[in-house]
């Protein structure tokens, strides 16, 4: 029964994001690195970025459609993807590329194997 009750709150919780729309932009708009064999490197240096990501809606200036961490040029950490409406469109964590642990995916919740135990850092 505890179990009924909480899942519903969990599918709320995850599908709005903390502050809608009015995000704070912070680190490399993924639109400037460039995309080299699935790896995101920097235009001047071609060597593989490490740090915050973000991506906007096209048209807009401060409407956040993504939001992650890159380690060596792909994603690492905490990973949020947007609708238009500010819902999450995904939600999750990467570690080195690969999804693990819990997801929210298009309005499904979906696990993959658990994230190293030793993720502390996230970045």
């Amino acid at each position: 029964m505890r179990f009924s009750v909480a899942l519903p709150l969990v599918v709320v919780l995850l599908c709005q994001p903390p502050d809608g729309m009015a995000q704070e932009l912070e680190g490399r708009n993924l639109d400037e690195l460039i995309q080299s064999g699935g790896v995101f490197v920097e235009s001047s240096s071609l060597s593989a970025y490490n740090g915050p990501v973000y991506r906007l809606f096209e048209g807009t200036e401060a409407k956040i459609q993504l939001r992650a961490t890159l380690r060596d040029g792909v994603p690492h950490g905490p990973y949020e993807w947007f609708h238009e409406d500010g819902r999450y469109r995904q939600k999750g964590t990467f570690n080195m590329g690969e999804k693990c642990g819990d997801w929210f995916e298009d309005e499904l919740l979906a696990s993959y194997s658990p994230c190293p135990s030793d993720f502390g850092d996230r970045n």
